[in-house]
């Protein structure tokens, strides 16, 4: 028994090879006829004409001409950033496809990291005397401020650091 090479056509699975080579059910021959070398051929065709179509397609785009620039050169040309941005943000279906709108929106997140990297306070407390050093505009307030509080809670409100702060900058 072998497989029927037309089980779409006449439904049987196996055939007998005592009956020679052809099916039991639709009585077809177990060979490559011209036809079916014909249309393996049609077919082959057919894909290498879309291959063809597609690579004329992508080379004609004019998405594809435009220059590849990475996330730093966007970075340091701010007005092409923000065009390149509106341009993805205006078509986003097609944005997700190209590596510009990845890029520009990569150098969106590198500005905003260094924007915020700016603004981060040094976290030093105030118990410590570089404190006061890099914040020398709280020094008096804090100075005044622990004058009118009572003994118990000026420890907890590092206000002998502040004092010991004054002292050194007179």
């Amino acid at each position: 028994m072998k497989r029927c090479i037309h089980p779409i056509i006449c439904g049987a699975h196996w055939y007998d090879t005592r009956q020679g080579a052809d099916c039991a059910r639709c009585g077809r021959r177990f060979a490559f006829h011209a036809s079916i070398i014909r249309d393996i051929i049609r077919v082959v065709v057919f894909f290498l004409f879309l291959v063809a179509c597609g690579l004329i397609v992508g080379i004609l785009d004019p998405a594809h001409a435009q220059e590849h620039h990475t996330a730093m050169w966007y970075v340091g040309h701010p007005a092409d950033m923000r065009s390149m941005l509106l341009a993805c943000r205006n078509d986003p279906g097609r944005a997700k496809l190209t590596p510009e709108c990845e890029n520009v929106t990569e150098a969106q997140a590198i500005i905003a990291a260094a924007q915020a990297q700016a603004h981060v306070r040094d976290m030093t407390p105030p118990s410590n005397p570089r404190y006061w050093r890099l914040h020398p505009d709280e020094l008096p307030q804090k100075v005044f401020a622990c004058q009118h509080v009572a003994p118990q809670y000026r420890h907890a409100l590092w206000c002998d650091s502040a004092q010991a702060a004054m002292e050194k900058r007179k």
